[in-house]
């Protein structure tokens, strides 16, 4: 009679087993879909950002380091060489929301550059952001004077070179100039607390990058470059600029307090670096660049 019983009860169990094994199996299908959809909403929080090689990769980590550009923010990916990112974007443009592609172009002409590269890149049926480093992105190393002398072999020779340097865009064979200064292939940290407003004052195609990044993750970018430039290369320019088109008692500036300067005053406010002169000397450059982008959009 026990036996009987048994018999019966584990039969009158088999069933509950059974129903009890699928649900588990279903709680873990359903986990890992739950766990797919999570990694997948992280990665659309993401972007990608591809780069040619494993330098590049080097120094935009330091840049994003200076410009406080959370790094946690992007997914980066070396692709070898620009012949494998048609094939990288094909395959992550469904995962993430934003891919961006970071190449060399030796075309002295940011807008033309970019062109140029997409159509090197060949991938316009997928949407994508495209950013060129002119010539190369070794000439962003040069891009803050100081800190590429600080960081060099601090020979008697290359100070020399350094000091007859074009600026960062116009550098015939910055890989090659790179090697010579800072050691061959030692680039990893020569960007570390670089002056990254003088940098973006020096290279459009430097500041170009950092200002587009940090829009496409809707960030305020950490670079004043207008102040920077208006202080180091921009001086003497501006100064000459209010002195040649406007007459020297004309009144060009009213501070807050009320106090009238005529141009002839802004031109020595300028040459001497005082804080109107820097403020005259930006909100020129702000009004002159948005006048040619507007005619550039007509």
């Amino acid at each position: 009679m026990f036996r009987e019983n048994k018999t019966v009860l584990t039969n009158d169990i088999c069933p509950l087993n059974a129903a009890l094994k699928a649900l588990l199996v279903r709680r873990e299908i359903l986990k890992k879909y739950q766990s797919k959809i999570i990694n997948k909403r992280t990665l659309e929080d993401k972007i990608l950002l591809i780069v040619e090689g494993h330098t590049d990769l080097d120094i935009v980590k330091n840049i994003f380091n200076e410009a406080l550009i959370p790094s946690e923010r992007i997914n980066f990916m070396v692709a070898n060489g620009m012949l494998q990112i048609p094939e990288i974007i094909k395959l992550n443009r469904n995962v993430y929301s934003e891919i961006v592609v970071l190449v060399d172009l030796d075309i002295n002409n940011n807008y033309e550059s970019e062109h140029v590269a997409r159509l090197e890149i060949n991938s316009e049926e997928y949407k994508y952001h495209v950013f060129t480093a002119v010539p190369s992105i070794e000439s962003w190393l040069f891009s803050d004077i100081d800190n590429a002398y600080l960081k060099s072999k601090g020979t008697e020779r290359t100070k020399e070179i350094l000091s007859r340097l074009p600026m960062p865009d116009d550098i015939p064979y910055p890989r090659q100039l790179a090697n010579n200064v800072f050691g061959k292939n030692n680039f990893r940290n020569v960007l570390n607390g670089f002056n990254i407003h003088a940098a973006a004052s020096r290279s459009p195609s430097f500041r170009k990058f950092v200002l587009g990044i940090s829009d496409i993750l809707c960030l305020e970018a950490n670079v004043k470059w207008e102040d920077e430039y208006v202080r180091t290369a921009g001086r003497d320019v501006f100064a000459k600029l209010v002195d040649e088109v406007i007459p020297p008692e004309s009144i060009v500036y009213k501070t807050l307090d009320g106090e009238k300067i005529t141009a002839k005053a802004m031109s020595n406010h300028i040459m001497n670096g005082t804080k109107v002169g820097m403020e005259y000397s930006v909100d020129v450059l702000r009004i002159a660049r948005d006048m040619l982008a507007r005619k550039a959009n007509r």
